[in-house]
């Protein structure tokens, strides 16, 4: 699992912390020609319970620009509106990653990136100027826990 600490400098006066940043394969090489997605799933309790949507329906997410950058917005709910607004609640996220393949190219990554408890990176929130996040296309998803029966 990989953990990421973000320490920097300040906020917004909103609560919300700016989070732009990166993805970079393994060896360090930039992703080049991508199209995808970022979603940031809240662990700590009290942001999940805030008046943000539930995660799947567009909570904390950012487009993927095609050599990897994004820069995170909250979807949050305001007097039964949905408000788009920069940035996202510090606190640990689980962060799931979407890459769309061209036509007729096999998947990037593995699948368990885009899952919710699946995925292999986890961010700390808190003030900073800048995220870098790594993929790894060796990644084999998690192990199954299946026992098999013998007969």
């Amino acid at each position: 699992m990989t953990l990421l600490t973000c320490l920097g400098c300040g906020g917004q006066g909103d609560g919300l912390l700016p989070v732009e940043g990166r993805f970079l394969w393994e060896d360090g090489s930039e992703l080049s020609s991508i199209a995808g997605a970022v979603h940031f799933d809240p662990l700590d309790k009290a942001i999940a319970a805030g008046d943000y949507p539930a995660s799947g329906q567009r909570g904390f997410m950012s487009e993927l620009t095609g050599d990897g950058y994004f820069e995170l917005e909250t979807f949050q709910l305001v007097d039964g509106k949905q408000i788009v607004r920069a940035g996202v609640p510090p606190g640990e996220y689980k962060v799931r990653v979407f890459l769309l393949p061209g036509s007729g190219q096999e998947p990037m990554i593995h699948p368990d990136y885009e899952h919710p408890l699946h995925s292999p990176l986890t961010v700390v929130v808190e003030p900073k100027e800048f995220y870098e996040l790594t993929l790894d296309r060796k990644f084999e998803g998690r192990k199954s826990r299946r026992k098999t029966r013998s007969r």
